[in-house]
């Protein structure tokens, strides 16, 4: 769900593999990266620090966010 969303965030310059790649071999510290990744897209504030905390203690509900959020956005 999450590499959809950076996939979207990013009109597609992304594409899946890669932010599926970073989350798979760097754990929350790749989903941050991707998550930052999607704030940048869309000038959303926020840090590096709290979206690695915020993967690390609910991956669900950031994934589930990161998604409606850009889902909304995209008007997708």
């Amino acid at each position: 769900m999450q590499a959809q969303a950076v996939d979207r965030a990013t009109q597609g310059k992304e594409g899946v593999f890669m932010p599926m790649l970073c989350v798979c071999c760097l754990g929350c510290i790749g989903a941050a990266i991707n998550r930052g990744k999607i704030r940048e897209s869309f000038s959303i504030n926020g840090g590096f620090v709290n979206d690695c905390m915020i993967w690390w203690f609910c991956g669900p509900c950031a994934a589930t966010q990161e998604y409606r959020e850009v889902r909304k956005r995209t008007n997708k």
